[in-house]
């Protein structure tokens, strides 16, 4: 009895597993709080000293009033209006044209009419539909399809850019005079107002962020803290005006804190998420980090910084998995190996022909992490 138990001991003791592991690379991502402060501030502990800039942006928009008004009565003496119609601009230059709200168009007849809105035209390219209204009342306004010079552009620029009309303009009425205070009829709506406000702001928040961003340096962070924007029309709802300008200013205030800094406390914490999954970190895109205000004050703020990284399950798992697979099957080491993410394959060898299931002692297990093998996923 005493024999059969030392040999069994024996063919224990001989017992072997090879267990490699095929891994592939895995992300690891991170969001890490980071406290910033300014110099004047008593620092916390882990924050970032930076400092804070207030700078304001400008931006404006016109844009031309739309014809109101109700319907004339049968008989009664007609209002007079100005003519109205759609045009294709026509840009064959090599670089985009940028046409503000009220630009001119000029007819062969002397003609002229303006956009009622703003137009970029493409390198190559046409717009078409725009609306034009003429720039006199009158029936003096319904001309036939014609070929539209810009007089606002240089002699060179109008053998290049042009509009056409394949369209009569029409709606003209009345004496072929200019209409006192602008278009008659033509009022202030509010949606309009509400469009060229939304419009003019946008510009605004663009020019301070542009401006904010002017004040970081080569290595510096800018970090939008706030921003406030006021805006003033050149009419109210209801005027009857040619077109209205609404002019905006936005104050932006930010942080700026070196980026590096915000880079290391990233890396680190990357570095401590791959090893608590028993990763090892490979290179790190700070390209992909994000920057998000969770709250601010006068002169500290609280950020979360998003970074992410690839990773490769390292050696030391080899300890962790090797602990987990003890008595198992080879199957049942496949089907578990596979659950770890990260893990491409595996590949399982029993030594002797007669072992079956994975020795207790880890010392008869051999577990070896390989990387996936170029263009083997």
């Amino acid at each position: 009895m005493v024999g059969v138990a030392a040999l069994g001991m024996v063919l224990t003791s001989l017992a072997r597993v090879r267990v490699v592991l095929v891994v592939r690379p895995e992300p690891v991502r991170v969001d890490v709080e980071i406290p910033l402060v300014t110099a004047s501030t008593a620092a916390d502990a882990g924050a970032i000293v930076g400092r804070v800039v207030r700078v304001d942006g400008t931006g404006s928009m016109e844009l031309a009033t739309e014809l109101g008004g109700t319907p004339v009565p049968a008989g009664a003496a007609k209002t007079p209006a100005h003519a109205q119609g759609v045009v294709t601009l026509i840009n064959t230059q090599s670089t985009s044209q940028a046409l503000v709200a009220r630009t001119r168009l000029l007819a062969p007849d002397g003609a002229l009419f303006r956009l009622t809105r703003s137009v970029v035209i493409p390198a190559r390219g046409r717009v078409e539909r725009v609306p034009v209204i003429a720039d006199r009342v009158g029936t003096g306004g319904n001309v036939g399809p014609a070929k539209w010079t810009i007089p606002g552009l240089s002699p060179w620029l109008q053998e290049r850019i042009w509009a056409e009309s394949a369209e009569p303009m029409t709606g003209g009425v009345g004496a072929d005079t200019t209409a006192p205070g602008g278009a008659s009829g033509a009022i202030v709506t509010e949606e309009l107002l509400a469009a060229a406000r939304r419009q003019a702001i946008a510009h605004a928040r663009a020019d301070a962020r542009k401006r904010s961003e002017a004040n970081a340096g080569d290595g510096e962070e800018i970090i939008l803290l706030d921003e406030e924007s006021r805006a003033t029309s050149s009419a109210d709802v209801g005027a009857s005006v040619p077109a209205i300008r609404v002019d905006a200013v936005t104050t932006a205030v930010a942080f700026v804190v070196p980026r590096a800094q915000l880079q290391a406390r990233v890396r680190a914490a990357l570095e401590q998420r791959a090893s608590a999954l028993h990763r090892t970190l490979g290179d790190v895109d700070m390209r992909a980090m994000t920057v998000q205000l969770v709250r601010h004050d006068a002169a500290s703020a609280l950020v979360r910084v998003h970074g992410e990284a690839a990773a490769l399950l390292e050696s030391s798992a080899q300890s962790f998995v090797s602990n987990r697979i003890a008595g198992f099957t080879a199957a049942e080491v496949q089907t578990y190996v596979r659950s770890i993410p990260g893990v491409s394959d595996v590949e399982v060898s029993f030594w002797p022909f007669w072992v079956q299931r994975v020795p207790f002692r880890s010392a008869n297990v051999t577990v070896e992490v390989q990387p996936v093998s170029s263009g083997a996923e």
